[in-house]
């Protein structure tokens, strides 16, 4: 049953009432559910006050002695502010009383909550837009042998697009009291190619392998560990040339010398930090006080990402050059077996350069760190130092043909040992891309790749030789996709894998016709 009130001048008003009931005759089992919701507003100016109500009761019972349900009523008031298109302000404060079925219609008292949010947005206000969501919940439980909990959670979204969006930026900052739980890694048997990892016996781990005999699944354990989560991020794109090309006026001036230099630069700086922690000290997690975070003692998960890029001719087919910096740390004893420590640094350098109407070239040369350290025996710490280039030439005879060769060369040391493991890899990779128009695409792709390492009887880690193998590998790939119909489509893919971890040649072969019935 449902009433509601809409009379111009008058409160809004709304009350819901549902009832479900079962009545077993000759005997005590039964169940009685009702559930009721009211609320109440009215708009005075540019404020309007607000009134909910909302309860539930819930009884079932199978005899004298076996039953369940729940009661609960809760009061909401709040006050709303739209001064007008562009911005609005909510405040609400809610009290909330939870009872648990003990039986013969008796509840007793299980706790009480006060609950306050309050809640900002603002759109298109010039150049800025934004909103600011808070909320504090205390939560007091009847058992004096049950922890009372105190919950804050805090949203905040803030972003500035001046100049016509030459500069873009975005804030992204959000926290919250929860409860987390130690994973455990089990690591499935499967048949060999249906799984995603193999076990690695040097290196006493299991790695990541397409054509791998496990699977992975992240089991959670039954203990729950109170934690401060928060998550944050920036990210600040810089873009002149939107500033000048977007000028004002029906004749545009030539552009300066200096203004033609800052049009061709562009750049984007993005950082993003997460931490699950244990700290005692919350508003030191909140004020983001760095000190604090990925600490050993407290830190359950903590991760520091930033990224800053530089472009030159970003948007020019011909010609474009991207400096990257990115690095990340990170501190993970999330997992029951143990915890690890991450970090990563790369330097990194890509030229793309169209030579003419037919050729084209990719170069990419990074310089880059891995470090992981490992809180548990049985795992090989790593401290990976490698120098890498990638070139990629490609030739275009007609539209729909693509002739290409990737060339990748890389030199790195693992510097855990005094004495480091060096390891050279090169990798040769020519493929074709033929495209029939408008029904297909027909690919294919041959990598060859050599890995060397002195001293020759040490194990490589994962993250050396980009995962491969020390010897020759030989893999090839074939696909072709076509469009039979309008709604029937047919791929055929074949794969082979000689590396030197397997027996012999691996071959696998896939085909595959969808249709869509309209």
């Amino acid at each position: 049953m449902e009433n509601r009130l809409t009379r111009a001048g008058w409160p809004g008003s709304a009350y819901r009432v549902e009832r479900i009931s079962r009545d077993e005759s000759g005997g005590s089992a039964g169940s009685d559910w009702i559930r009721q919701r009211g609320s109440l507003s009215h708009r005075w100016g540019r404020f309007t006050p607000t009134f909910d109500y909302e309860t539930e009761v819930k009884k079932e019972n199978w005899s004298d002695t076996l039953y369940t349900g729940f009661q609960f009523n809760s009061f909401t008031g709040g006050l709303e502010y739209q001064p007008g298109g562009r911005f609005s302000a909510v405040v609400r404060t809610a009290l909330r009383q939870d009872d648990d079925y003990t039986g013969l219609n008796q509840f007793t008292e299980k706790s009480t909550a006060a609950t306050h949010s309050l809640s900002l947005r603002t759109q298109q206000w010039g150049a800025f837009s934004g909103n600011l969501d808070f909320t504090h919940r205390e939560r007091t439980f009847s058992d004096p042998n049950q922890d009372n909990k105190n919950t804050d959670l805090a949203e905040v979204r803030l972003a500035f697009n001046p100049w016509r969006r030459a500069v873009t930026s975005e804030v992204q900052y959000q926290i919250s009291n929860t409860a987390t739980a130690k994973k455990e890694r089990v690591y499935i048997k499967v048949d060999p190619g249906d799984g995603n990892y193999r076990f690695d016996q040097q290196l006493n781990e299991y790695v990541n392998d397409v054509l791998g005999d496990y699977i992975m699944r992240v089991l959670t354990t039954d203990e729950l560990i109170p934690v401060v989560e928060l998550k944050a991020g920036t990210r600040f794109r810089l873009s002149p040339s939107r500033f000048f090309s977007g000028r004002s006026g029906t004749a545009k001036q030539p552009l300066k010398k200096w203004q033609k230099v800052l049009s061709v630069l562009s750049s984007e700086t993005s950082a993003n930090i997460e931490e699950q922690t244990q700290e005692k000290e919350v508003w030191q997690i909140y004020l983001l006080n760095m000190n604090k975070f990925r600490q050993p003692a407290a830190t359950i998960f903590g991760n520091l990402q930033v990224r800053q890029d530089l472009y030159l001719f970003e948007h020019n087919r011909d010609l474009s050059l991207r400096l990257r910096y990115q690095s990340r740390d990170e501190k993970n004893n999330q997992y029951v077996e143990g915890g690890q420590d991450r970090l990563e640094r790369e330097y990194n350098a890509r030229l793309t350069n169209r030579i003419s109407d037919r050729f084209s070239s990719q170069s990419e040369l990074t310089r880059k760190r891995t470090a992981r350290t490992f809180g548990y025996t049985g795992r090989q710490n790593r401290d990976v130092y490698s120098n890498q280039l990638r070139v990629d030439l490609s030739f275009r005879p007609r539209p729909t043909l693509e002739l290409a060769l990737e060339n990748r060369l890389s030199r790195e040391e693992d510097r855990v040992y005094a004495d480091p493991t060096r390891v050279t890899a090169l990798s040769l990779i020519p493929r074709l891309n033929y495209a029939v128009k408008s029904k297909g695409r027909l690919r294919a792709e041959i990598e060859y790749s050599h890995v060397s390492s002195a001293p020759a009887d040490r194990v490589l880690p994962y993250e050396m030789a980009n995962g491969r193998s020390l010897g020759r590998s030989l893999n090839w790939d074939l696909r072709f996709d076509y469009r039979v119909s309008a709604t029937i489509q047919a791929s055929v893919s074949y794969n082979g894998r000689n590396e030197p971890q397997r027996r012999g040649t691996v071959h696998t072969g896939q085909a595959q016709v969808t249709a869509a019935f309209r």
